[in-house]
């Protein structure tokens, strides 16, 4: 895991300029993490917190899809995709502790049959105040989807 002020130019670079190299970095932070999580744990699937709509339309991609795709291949862990925002969001990277909270408060649902059995592992890219997190596991536990932690690759500075 990437702990500093750079993580998150490192992680902006990756999302936002699809900078190679910063994707390779954030791929590489979360095998990492990945691979301390399985030596207490056992997962049967991935599940990447999916990017906002509007973003994904401007990013051109679910980035965090990609750069999951490695730690998926070196682990045989299959990548599943069950969750989907049933609501709008605005973008977490101005709002304070509590407005992101209530940002993201009941904003993910579990889409059709997801037949997912087993525990799942949650992944993001960067973890500031747990409130995605949180809530793309209520929306998962809620569907009787087994949660049994989160990995990220990077963990921000704390918000005051």
């Amino acid at each position: 895991m990437i702990y500093s002020a750079i993580a998150q130019k490192i992680i902006l670079g990756a999302k936002e300029s699809h900078l190679k190299n910063c994707d390779l970095l954030v791929s590489e932070a979360i095998t990492h993490s990945l691979q301390k999580f399985l030596t207490k744990s056992k997962v049967d699937f991935l599940i990447p917190i999916p990017s906002r709509a509007t973003a994904v339309r401007l990013r051109g991609r679910q980035f965090i899809n990609e750069v999951s795709e490695e730690a998926s291949r070196i682990f045989s862990i299959p990548i599943a995709s069950p969750l989907s925002h049933q609501r709008r969001v605005r973008d977490q990277s101005g709002l304070h502790i509590q407005e992101r909270w209530n940002n993201v408060e009941g904003a993910f649902v579990v889409k059709g049959e997801h037949g997912l059995r087993g525990s799942v592992l949650l992944i993001d890219d960067l973890v500031t105040t747990g409130a995605t997190l949180s809530e793309a596991a209520r929306a998962l536990r809620y569907a009787g989807i087994t949660v049994i932690g989160a990995v990220t690759a990077a963990l921000a500075q704390p918000l005051r």
